[in-house]
């Protein structure tokens, strides 16, 4: 652990397979982060992204590292594992095209609360934190990124919403609140009325 995991990606080469600008701002404007930005926004950040290929089993960012940069996945998959009480990772979801990680130890500066590895061989835009706050964060502030990358991704992992338009998702987040329960406490009660 004498080095950040993600301190290897950010020496390795750039793609050279790279879109157009054009292409990357489209591509990033059907993203649920992404979306809700207007065009001239989503040219810039385009500009700004790195595009990287790694291959298969590639941790990307290392759990409790200090981050100093977010991915989007453009093409490939990977695994997102958090160490729990034994020590042992546990893979907890899987990223594919679109998905965004690494922006909340950005927002938050905080450590890596995950490690990612690749779970295959990916190609993944990296944004660095520099351009994470000049770009992003100036546009559509951090509440509005927490909300977009923790509800949504949340919601669209879920069967019910997995087929749902970034904007309709990002609208319905909107509407759901965080409620905390403590153990054996009653959420719904049978045959009662239910709002939620």
């Amino acid at each position: 652990r004498l080095f950040k995991a993600e301190s290897a990606l950010a020496r390795g080469q750039s793609d050279a397979a790279r879109p157009s600008e054009e292409d990357v701002a489209r591509f990033l404007g059907a993203t649920l982060l992404f979306g809700q930005l207007p065009p001239e926004d989503l040219k810039k950040i385009a500009g700004a992204m790195k595009l990287i290929t790694v291959g298969r089993d590639t941790i990307l960012i290392r759990e409790r590292d200090l981050g100093d940069s977010m991915f989007v996945v453009y093409s490939g998959k990977v695994a997102v594992l958090k160490e729990n009480e034994a020590g042992e990772s546990v893979v907890v979801a899987h990223l594919a095209t679109g998905d965004v990680f690494g922006e909340i130890a950005l927002l938050d500066r905080v450590p890596r609360t995950s490690t990612v590895r690749s779970v295959e061989s990916t190609r993944l835009f990296v944004l660095s934190q520099v351009d994470f706050e000049r770009l992003l964060v100036s546009s559509l502030g951090a509440g509005k990124i927490k909300t977009a990358v923790q509800v949504c991704a949340f919601l669209k992992r879920n069967a019910l919403f997995a087929d749902w338009h970034p904007q309709a998702l990002m609208s319905l987040s909107n509407e759901f609140t965080f409620q905390d329960f403590r153990p054996k406490d009653v959420v719904i009660r049978e045959d009662q009325p239910n709002d939620s």
